[in-house]
C-alpha cells in the first residue's frame, strides 16, 4: 500500500477587520445671503436731497433704444431685491460720462442706481456679481423730468 499524501494545512487567513466607521465630513456652511443697500431714488438726487451721491450704472447704450425694456429678466431680480433702474441720459448725471470715459459727443443712456455712499455703491456692485458700467462719484441729476 502506497503510503497515504500528507496534508498540509494552508495558512489561516486573517480575517479583515471590521470596517471603521467614517467620521462624516462637517457640513459646508452656505456662503452668508449678501446684505443689500438701500438706494437713492431718482427725486431725492435730482431734488437736491442731502447728497452727495454715488451712482452705480449697470450698463450703457448709445441710445434709449439701445437699453431693453425695464421689464426684462434683470429688471424683475432687480425689482426683487427693491430696486428699479430705468434708462436715464448720461448727460443729466453730472459726472458720469467724463468718470465712465465715454465720448462726450454721443448721447448716452443708462440704467442708473444711486446710493448715499461710496460703500452702498461698492457693497452692491460686489452683492450683484455681475459686470457693470462702472461707479460715479458726486453724481447729481441735472435733470428734471417730472
Amino acid at each position: 500500500m502506497p503510503p497515504s499524501p500528507t496534508v498540509t494545512p494552508s495558512p489561516s487567513r486573517t480575517p479583515a477587520p471590521p470596517p471603521t466607521p467614517s467620521t462624516p465630513a462637517p457640513p459646508v456652511a452656505a456662503p452668508p445671503a449678501p446684505t443689500w443697500p438701500p438706494s437713492v431714488g431718482e427725486e431725492e438726487v435730482m431734488h437736491g436731497g442731502p447728497g452727495p451721491w454715488w451712482a452705480v450704472v449697470l450698463e450703457v447704450s448709445d441710445g434709449a433704444a439701445g437699453l431693453p425694456p425695464v421689464d426684462g429678466p434683470q429688471d424683475q431680480e432687480l425689482a426683487g431685491l427693491g430696486y428699479w433702474a430705468g434708462g436715464t441720459p448720461l448727460a443729466c448725471v453730472s459726472n458720469a460720462v467724463e468718470a465712465l470715459t465715454l465720448d462726450p459727443g454721443v448721447q448716452w443712456w443708462g440704467r442708473v442706481l444711486y446710493f448715499a455712499s461710496a460703500q452702498d455703491a461698492e457693497t452692491f456692485v460686489r452683492s450683484w456679481d455681475r459686470p457693470v458700467a462702472g461707479i460715479v462719484a458726486d453724481a447729481d441729476l441735472a435733470c428734471d423730468w417730472g
